[in-house]
């Protein structure tokens, strides 16, 4: 049994070069492509399970993310398609992880992080497990693998619970887990890896037809009548005054 981790690559929030206002509109300048924090969470989570994965990325890595992936303990890293996560579809990102889920041999996890940061979407581990055909936990904060079946812990609403489940399944990791250790601080692994390489997978291979970009259809609301105004005399405004009266302490 091994599990598949997604890591995808985008801006982080909090991180700006400049502001600017273009069409009426506030436009930021990111600086870089970093990690998606809430899948370094997941991949802890996964480390700590025990389990063996390969880690997958949406588009291409760079040099350093492609080390820290090895130095995590993946045992293969795979570049899905050529696009940065923030430039795809989720249903379309959706479609390429359960292809390659289907490609990988004994796969029965598979782990992200809840909410891409730098758009705040928050639908893909949903739609990959629906793709899947997988049961989904989220919010996971601890995850033990034994005998074909995953035992883990779920925040929700006043604490936690204790959850026994049939695997495959799919995880998104609480956003209370911690990231580990920084891996840019792991000099002789990363010496040792930096040889290795990611594997392509391209939509092709993946059997994934891109997304059709179509124009936006936009429709025009239904036009609303004026409602009718009742004028109240005098007489009908005092009865109102009086019975509000009686409410009053």
């Amino acid at each position: 049994m091994r599990a598949l981790c997604l890591l995808r690559r985008t801006f982080d929030p909090r991180e700006l070069s400049s502001l600017r206002i273009a069409d009426n509109q506030v436009v930021a300048d990111r600086v870089q492509l970093v990690k998606n924090e809430g899948d370094v969470r997941a991949i802890q989570l996964v480390k700590g399970s025990g389990a063996a994965f390969q880690a997958a990325s949406i588009g291409e890595l760079d040099a350093t993310t492609r080390v820290h992936l090895f130095v995590y303990g993946a045992e293969e890293v795979w570049e899905l398609g050529a696009a940065p996560a923030h430039g795809m579809e989720e249903a379309q990102m959706a479609r390429m992880i359960a292809a390659q889920v289907r490609r990988l041999e004994g796969v029965q996890l598979v782990a992200m992080g809840s909410v891409e940061q730098d758009t705040g979407r928050e639908m893909l581990p949903g739609l990959v497990a629906a793709e899947l055909g997988w049961e989904l936990f989220s919010h996971v904060v601890s995850l033990r693998l034994e005998d074909q079946r995953a035992r883990l812990t779920q925040v929700v609403d006043g604490g936690t619970q204790e959850i026994d489940a049939a695997l495959p399944i799919c995880v998104s990791a609480d956003d209370s887990c911690a990231i580990g250790h920084d891996p840019s601080d792991e000099y002789d692994l990363i010496e040792k890896l930096e040889g290795r390489s990611s594997r392509p997978a391209s939509m092709a291979d993946l059997g994934v037809a891109p997304a059709a970009a179509g124009p936006v259809e936009l429709s025009t609301p239904p036009e609303r009548e004026p409602q009718a105004v009742v004028a109240l005399a005098a007489e009908s405004v005092a009865k109102v005054s009086e019975m509000l009266r009686r409410f009053q302490a």
